[in-house]
């Protein structure tokens, strides 16, 4: 099962989800925050949020406010995101030293692998190797990539 996340063009905000080729929905980033508003194809609207300013943990929730999952960086220096999925506590951690793409990871099992598709629009792919995972779970990892993409290219553009 694969999610994929892909723009339209270079200079947009907007973009499309496919689950395995077919439409998902689609999600725009927010101009002054991290969060950002899903769309899906079956008129549910979700969203992920970060509590607290600095520091909070995200959290992938539906338009009624129900938590599908949470994300929270794991300390200032690592690279490490401790993440709460359906099937329990995860690790999103780097896939290398000269990778740019995540594993998400249950004790050291991978459970799914997050890669950069294009640098030019920001896409990603999340690509899943275990089955116990659902839709939200790879939504939910994606979007934290995604985050995670925003502030290399904000650390990129102030240096």
């Amino acid at each position: 099962m694969q999610l994929t996340a892909r723009s339209p063009s270079c200079f947009s905000n907007k973009y499309i989800l496919r689950h395995d080729g077919l439409v998902l929905g689609e999600f725009i980033g927010r101009w002054f925050s991290e969060g950002m508003d899903i769309r899906l194809t079956d008129r549910r609207r979700w969203r992920l949020e970060r509590r607290g300013f600095l520091s909070g943990p995200f959290l992938l929730l539906n338009d009624l406010g129900e938590t599908f999952g949470t994300a929270q960086h794991r300390s200032l220096f690592s690279r490490r995101w401790d993440l709460e999925t359906s099937v329990g506590g995860c690790t999103l951690t780097p896939a290398g030293l000269f990778n740019s793409g995540y594993r998400l990871e249950q004790q050291g099992q991978p459970l799914a692998e997050v890669r950069q598709i294009n640098h030019c629009e920001g896409g990603w792919s999340v690509t899943q190797s275990d089955p116990r995972l659902n839709v939200a779970d790879l939504l939910l990892a994606g979007m934290i990539y995604h985050v995670i993409l925003q502030r290399r290219r904000s650390a990129a553009a102030a240096g």
